[in-house]
């Protein structure tokens, strides 16, 4: 078994193959910049920020529009070459058992890989979440110390609030962010997560009721912690790591990021004015 599972969620939403510079946009099938570029770079991106570790990686793509004769041979290179490990393609459906719309279809497309994985930890990542370290940055094996000791259950992205998601005291636990956030496997009991899922009136009763409803994966995860002290945000430390999204995006730029030293690529996001709400950098 490997030490740390590295879950990638991705997908092939309209728009993902053209060249044209991307900004975050709402609609149904959640928000986010949508990117060929993910495919490929994006997950090494998130391979290599954990370089040195004994990881198991899992890519689950949710197929809108097919993907392109060379990307799906870009992608078996990678399973050649040991980058990926478990490749999913799922043809997007919003239906579920005897339920011709599944409201938490997007939650289900990230659980699911989830419990297919079969490492101690489990690392969960968006597709536009970018993620880089220096060499010797000890921030995974903190995390792994802070998870283990029960100090905390998750572990998510740096944020100007932390060791909270958000500035707003309106909400009375942390959540679990799927951008990123880095738990323990044995956390994710799959049958009462999506029991959960299923029914808030389950959901509140039996951890208790909050002043926000909002019970989405990443919100149920927090919720079933037990204690907004459970769910601990990074703080920013640009010294030695940093972890952010896309609100907007160029073609290729993941490969220039990539290449780089971690400090050009510090400067990169100085200049195109830091990270700002939640944890967004729009390129320049």
């Amino acid at each position: 078994m490997s030490e740390i599972g590295i879950v990638i969620n991705l997908d092939t939403r309209a728009g993902y193959l053209s060249d044209a510079e991307k900004h975050s946009a709402g609609g149904k099938n959640g928000t986010g910049v949508v990117s060929a570029d993910y495919f490929i770079d994006g997950v090494k991106n998130k391979v290599d920020f954990f370089r040195g570790y004994d990881t198991e990686v899992t890519v689950y793509i949710d197929l809108h529009e097919m993907l392109t004769g060379d990307l799906l041979v870009r992608m078996n290179d990678l399973i050649r070459q040991g980058v990926i490990d478990n490749l999913y393609i799922n043809r997007h459906n919003e239906s579920f058992g005897d339920m011709e719309y599944y409201p938490k279809w997007l939650c289900l497309s990230i659980l699911n890989p989830i419990i297919c994985t079969r490492s101690k930890y489990i690392v969960h990542f968006d597709c536009d979440t970018m993620a880089f370290r220096r060499d010797d940055c000890t921030i995974i094996d903190d995390i792994k110390g802070w998870l283990d000791s029960g100090k905390y259950d998750f572990v998510s992205y740096p944020s100007r609030w932390s060791p909270h998601a958000d500035c707003d005291s309106g909400w009375d636990y942390n959540w679990a962010s799927t951008r990123f956030f880095f738990g323990r496997r044995d956390f994710f009991d799959y049958e009462e997560i999506k029991k959960c899922l299923e029914s808030s009136e389950y959901l509140y009763k039996k951890y208790g009721d909050k002043y926000r409803r909002c019970p989405w994966l990443e919100h149920v995860l927090g919720i079933m912690t037990g204690s907004k002290d459970k769910v601990y945000y990074l703080p920013h430390n640009f010294n030695l790591y940093t972890i952010f999204c896309w609100i907007g995006y160029k073609k290729g730029l993941i490969k220039q990021l990539n290449d780089m030293s971690f400090d050009n690529v510090i400067k990169y996001v100085a200049h195109c004015g830091g990270i700002g709400y939640p944890c967004d950098v729009r390129p320049k």
